[in-house]
């Protein structure tokens, strides 16, 4: 009996160390499995969207570069102002009539122009998470860089001329931007809160003009040229801050 009274502390102490290392096994901070946070878009504040693009305009590459600087209203709206640059081409004549044939052709070959583009932009963000998709639109009036006419070359004068041609001889043509539109469609990756790469495609709904000058017998005609629509897509890979 007496026995038996000196091993009771004992079990009891045994009892209590055995229930301490098992709560500290819970508890032990090395045993619970720490979650990184989610990155997510921030919520607002001021921002810069540059990209460079590439389309296609009469089977021509269309090459664009774009600045865009404005303010984030929340993780799903942004509107800002930018300017861009488009290097891009126009035919040399809209088109010319035939009396032999009684038909309208259009031009074969075509000129480089380059324009600077001002426009507003507003995005859409419909999430906020690492990778999000986004839809925007640009708006905006194009001017073309001096010179903007283009002086034929011997090829492209014999390519114009006909025995048949309703007009003068051509000599040069200009060229003059406007109004254009684009809206777009984009994937935006975050790279940190801050920083996003972002990719997109737009389609360039733009209107311009053609202005011909023509020769006969020494004299020069200029003619102004209507307004014309063109449509081309553009293919944009960005960074943004």
């Amino acid at each position: 009996m007496y026995l038996l009274f000196l091993l009771i502390p004992v079990l009891f102490n045994t009892t209590s160390n055995a229930q301490n290392v098992s709560n500290d096994s819970v508890t032990d901070s090395s045993f619970v499995k720490k979650e990184k946070p989610q990155l997510v878009s921030r919520e607002k504040g001021f921002f810069n969207n540059t990209q460079v693009g590439i389309g296609v305009r009469m089977g021509l590459p269309v090459i664009t570069i774009s600045t865009v600087n404005g303010y984030q209203f929340s993780r799903h709206i942004s509107l800002g102002l930018g300017i861009g640059y488009i290097r891009m081409h126009y035919p040399l004549w809209s088109w010319r009539h035939l009396f032999s044939l009684g038909k309208v052709e259009k031009s074969k070959t075509a000129a480089t122009v380059n324009q600077i583009n001002i426009f507003i932009e507003q995005r859409f963000s419909l999430g906020d998470q690492k990778v999000s998709p986004f839809l925007f639109y640009d708006l905006g009036y194009s001017f073309c860089i001096p010179p903007a006419d283009h002086e034929l070359t011997k090829e492209e004068k014999s390519e114009y001329l006909s025995t048949d041609y309703h007009y003068d001889t051509l000599v040069k043509t200009s060229y003059t931007a406007g109004v254009y539109f684009a809206p777009g469609v984009g994937l935006r990756v975050l790279l940190h809160q801050n920083i996003s790469l972002n990719f997109s495609l737009q389609l360039y709904i733009a209107m311009y003009s053609i202005n011909s000058t023509y020769r006969n017998n020494g004299y020069e005609n200029y003619v102004p040229g209507g307004i014309k629509m063109n449509l081309y897509p553009v293919f944009n890979v960005g960074i943004g801050f």
